[in-house]
């Protein structure tokens, strides 16, 4: 097993210390670019409005939503540029696809279409490095 995070001890944050955590930190990194692995096939999103509609099963404003949205995500992008800075994302899918993932893949696309590098693995892809904990691997 390849130690991927280089013996890093990772914590299990709640949605709000994560954000809180992301926007104190990302800026300020001194790293060429962050790098984001992203492997749960549901995850709750609540202040997002497009993820609201789709949780009502209301899949044409969910798009919509996306689709005319502001786009943070492409501001992120363009102010990142300046700096060298790049953001990176590998987002892990197995089958069968949820709809939740039917919903984040039209925010990939957005983010790929704005400039964020974004690729999709498949389960099978990265199945060795998860043979003795969930990837990441991280030590106790």
């Amino acid at each position: 097993m390849h130690d991927l995070l280089g013996g890093a001890v990772g914590e299990h944050m709640d949605l709000d210390a994560y954000r809180a955590d992301f926007e104190k930190h990302f800026w300020t990194t001194t790293a060429p670019g962050f790098w984001k692995l992203e492997r749960q096939q549901y995850f709750k999103e609540p202040s997002h409005e497009s993820w609201q509609a789709f949780v009502r099963g209301d899949w044409r404003r969910a798009l919509h939503i996306i689709e005319k949205a502001d786009r943070p995500c492409a501001t992120t992008i363009t102010k990142s540029r300046p700096i060298s800075f790049t953001t990176r994302r590998a987002r892990v899918v197995k089958e069968s696809i949820t709809g939740y993932l039917q919903w984040e893949m039209q925010i990939l696309r957005m983010r790929d279409e704005s400039g964020g590098t974004v690729r999709i693995v498949i389960g099978d892809q990265v199945a060795e490095f998860k043979q003795n904990a969930p990837l990441p691997a991280a030590r106790s």
